[in-house]
This record gives structure tokens, C-alpha cells and sequence, in this order.
């Protein structure tokens, strides 16, 4: 969807020209000669506001921008003038992709000393007579929330497209600061690797969303189960009000979308990270989702806890622990007779390539701050290297969250399929099917197994990984149950 639309709007003369000259080796691009009113464009304003850009060009011109945007604001401030520069709808929704992407755009030293007096001069005035520009040139550097005294530009009426932004990058993480005070806790995140994680999920909570994509509404888990698995025939417990667990929920994506398949069902969701739970809560509140208690914990400790669930979902979460079968055997207790699991792990084959991006910057040491993920990015960006082009050309480069979950994670662990089949049968479960993303998968398995309808040969399916390398490429995701 991004590229179309950027592909729509470089049909427009002007804007087409503009994009056209950013590449990496291109001369610093003037804007003193442009009406800035285009950028206003209602398909540009929307791509801004509703996703990532994940494209490079596209991202040159934005950065390129917002220095210009920055400059000619601050020498206005500096001649006593307060007129506008003729793109408030645009300003907003740079603000709102910056904040978005966490700021992983570059910035000079010269935009930094910019920023500063633009701070200082909202800092040092009324909070009812700063320009809603002004905040939101703040805004597309860093977050609203971090200025002096927030809760006054909090409780001012504002236009838009000044309030949407307000909502977003100061009454939202008001809220969240709020939430955080409130959240339970259900096990004790132990020390060594768990609190290493949860460290990092606190300062960058992931993944960051904003709308829920669609799902359908389902009668009950088993109808859910047997469209995913035909021959799935087995009986499963929960039907209509499934008891879930979703076992390290990140910001709560994956509960919110349970609660919207099932809007009986009562879903504990629970993580290590408060700041991703607080954001997971609220997002639930704003969209009426009241089936899902959010509460902190480790999955390690959860050994003790009193209930008992018909669905478990650990996606993307087990790689990050200290022992992936001990994490997982912990959770097996928790699972009815009859329940189900839907597991996430990371393929070694499918993450050769993440894991030369990681060589590469541990070769060269750049932290996980935002600056060293900022200049990490911009050398990978740089870089003619074949085998790190994989990472630039994924989506998840394109926000601070998503690129340190890709390549600076802490801890994470791969797998093949026969350490997978091992540890099934270390656990005693039985393996129901994978979820694939690629529809192509699924059809390519079924013309070179046809003996298999079923599609749960491990056997084939390590064959089939390593003929078609990409396959699992998110990662390995599938359904157990226990062994009967």
C-alpha cells in the first residue's frame, strides 16, 4: 500500500520532481523556490498518518524537509514574526510519522541547535499562546510529552490538525504514565535474561500500533481452528468463551485481536515490559475491548498461578528466554486437557540474514540508543554490501522499535525443525500444523508431498525449509496440543 501511494503522488509534476532528486549521492535540495502548500496534498498527509514509509527515497525527502521546515521556522521566531509556513496539515502528519518511527530519521548538529531554540522559546512563554506549528516542528524530533510543564498544552482546546497530535504524543503517554501506576503484577520477572529484556521492551515498547486490522468474528475456537486445519477433528475446549493466555503480549496486538475474534472469551495478557502492557491497555480501553486483563510477569514464574487455559499463545517470545523448553514446559502446565497452543520461534535458516546484521554491528559496537540506532541505520543504508540489502529492504527498519527488536535484541535464540521436533517430543506434545504467511507455501508443500494432506511431516517440512529458505522467514508458526 505505501508504494502505491508513493507512486500515486509522484505522478504529480511537482512532487514527482522533488522525489526523483533525492538519492543518497544527490546535492542538498532547495525548497526556497517551492509553494510549500503542496505538501498539504491529501494522499501524502494520509500516508503520513495512517503508516510507516518504508521507502528510501521517500524518506530522504522527508528528512530533507523537515531540516527546511525547521530552518526557516526558527529564523521567523528570530524576526519576531509568528506567520505560518503554509503546510499545517503536512507539519502534523510529519510530526505524527516521526513520532511513529520513533525518530530514527537523521539529524544534523545545525537541526539540533535549531530544536533547541524552538524549545526554549515554547518553554519560555504562555502555554496559550504557543503556535500549534511550533509544537508540532517539535514534535517531528522528539516527543510532545518531554517539554516543560505538558499538562498545560494537555488541557488547552486546539484546532486540528493540532489536537490529533496533541492526543497522540502527549494525552495518550499521559495516559500510559497513568496505567503503568495501576498494573498488577501475577509473577515476579526473575534476574539474568528476563530483566535484561524487559529492560529493553521498556524503553522501546513493541510493536507499536494504531488501528486493529480486520478479522472476522468466529462462533467458537474450534471453528477457528478447523479453517486454519481441516483435519484438525480433534475436540477442543473453551468454544464460545475460551479461557486465553497470551504468554508476552508486547503492546497487546495479539490479545486485542483475540478479544475481537471472541468477544466472550476472558484473555489474561501479560509481559515482562510495563511500558509495552501500559500501551496494550490503553489501546484496549480506546477501542472498548473489556475482556482482556493485562498484568505483569514472567513466564518462568508462572508455575504457581491457579488457572488453567484452552488457549496459550506465545508468538515471538520464547527465543528471548533464558531456556526456550523450560519456558515452554511452564506454560504446558497451565494448558487444559483439551486446550490448545499457537507457538512462535525463530528459524536459523530463515534469519541467516538477520544474523549477519547483527555480526555487523557487533563488529563495530554501535549501541542500542537511539543515536547509535540512527547511525547504524544510516551506514546500513550506505553500505553496497549484498548481504545486508535483506535488512534494508524489510519494513521492520523503518522504526527505532521494530529495527532494535530485528538487530540489536538482547537475547534471542534460533532454531531448526529437527530441534523443534525434539523438543515436541521432549514436552510430550502433538504437532497440529504451521501457519503460513505465504499462501504460494502451502500449495508449492502440497504439489512435492502429496502423500502428506495433512501437511505435518517435520520430516518434509525440513526438506522444504531448505529448498525454499524464506518460508518461515517471520518465523516457525504453529499449533500443539498434548500428546493423547
Amino acid at each position: 500500500m505505501v508504494h502505491a501511494v508513493i507512486s500515486a503522488l509522484t505522478q504529480e509534476r511537482l512532487f514527482g520532481e522533488l522525489y526523483q532528486r533525492m538519492t543518497l549521492d544527490a546535492p542538498e535540495v532547495s525548497f526556497d523556490n517551492i509553494d510549500l502548500s503542496i505538501l498539504n496534498d491529501r494522499l501524502l498527509v494520509g500516508l503520513l498518518r495512517g503508516a510507516l514509509v518504508t521507502d528510501r527515497q521517500m524518506e530522504l525527502l522527508l528528512t530533507a524537509l523537515r531540516r527546511h521546515l525547521l530552518g526557516k521556522m526558527v529564523e521567523s521566531i528570530g524576526m519576531g514574526s509568528s506567520a505560518g509556513l503554509g503546510c499545517d496539515e503536512f507539519l502534523a502528519a510529519l510530526a505524527t510519522q516521526c513520532f511513529d518511527n520513533e525518530y530514527i530519521f537523521s539529524i544534523t548538529d545545525q537541526e539540533l541547535s535549531w530544536l533547541k531554540i524552538l524549545v526554549d522559546q515554547v518553554e519560555g512563554i504562555a502555554a496559550e499562546t504557543v503556535l500549534g506549528a511550533w509544537l508540532a516542528m517539535i514534535g517531528a524530533y522528539m516527543p510532545l510529552c518531554r517539554l516543560r510543564d505538558v499538562a498545560d498544552f494537555s488541557e488547552r482546546r486546539w484546532s486540528m490538525p493540532w489536537d490529533s497530535l496533541i492526543g497522540l504524543q502527549i494525552r495518550d503517554l499521559m495516559m500510559e504514565d497513568s496505567i503503568k501506576k495501576t498494573l498488577g503484577v501475577i509473577a515476579e520477572v526473575r534476574e539474568g535474561v528476563s530483566e535484561t529484556v524487559r529492560k529493553q521492551y521498556e524503553e522501546n515498547p513493541f510493536p507499536r500500533w494504531v488501528d486493529l486490522p480486520g478479522v472476522a468474528r468466529e462462533d467458537s475456537l474450534q471453528a477457528y481452528v478447523r479453517g486454519l486445519f481441516p483435519a484438525a477433528t480433534f475436540a477442543i475446549g473453551g468454544q464460545n468463551a475460551p479461557d486465553i493466555l497470551v504468554a508476552g503480549c508486547g503492546t497487546g496486538l495479539i490479545p486485542a485481536l483475540f478479544a475481537r475474534q471472541f468477544p466472550k472469551a476472558r484473555i489474561l495478557a501479560m509481559d515482562l515490559s510495563r511500558s509495552s502492557l501500559a500501551y496494550g491497555k490503553r489501546k484496549a480501553d480506546q477501542l472498548g475491548l473489556n475482556g482482556i486483563e493485562f498484568l505483569q510477569g514472567d513466564i518462568l514464574a508462572l508455575g504457581g498461578l491457579g488457572r488453567r487455559f484452552d488457549l496459550i499463545n506465545c508468538f515471538g517470545v520464547l527465543h528471548h528466554t533464558a531456556d526456550i523448553v523450560e519456558s515452554w514446559r511452564v506454560l504446558c502446565g497451565l494448558l487444559k486437557p483439551d486446550g490448545l497452543m499457537q507457538i512462535g520461534l525463530y528459524s536459523k535458516i530463515a534469519r541467516q540474514s538477520v544474523a549477519v546484521v547483527r555480526s555487523y554491528i557487533a563488529a563495530r559496537d554501535y549501541p542500542s540508543t537511539l543515536k547509535g540506532l540512527r547511525k547504524c541505520w544510516q551506514d546500513l543504508m550506505l553500505s553496497d554490501d549484498p548481504q545486508l540489502k535483506p535488512i534494508v529492504n524489510s519494513w521492520s527498519f523503518y522504526s527505532a522499535s521494530n529495527f532494535r527488536d530485528l538487530a540489536f535484541h538482547v537475547h534471542e535464540i534460533y532454531i531448526t525443525i529437527p530441534q523443534l521436533k525434539q523438543m515436541l517430543d521432549e514436552l510430550d506434545l502433538d504437532f497440529i500444523g504451521f501457519e503460513l504467511d505465504y499462501p504460494e507455501s502451502k500449495s508449492l508443500y502440497r504439489i512435492e508431498y502429496p502423500d502428506d494432506p495433512e501437511m505435518t511431516s517435520l520430516g518434509n517440512w525440513e526438506i522444504f525449509e531448505n529448498r525454499h529458505p524464506i518460508t518461515f522467514e517471520n518465523c516457525y508458526k504453529f499449533w500443539v496440543r498434548r500428546n493423547v
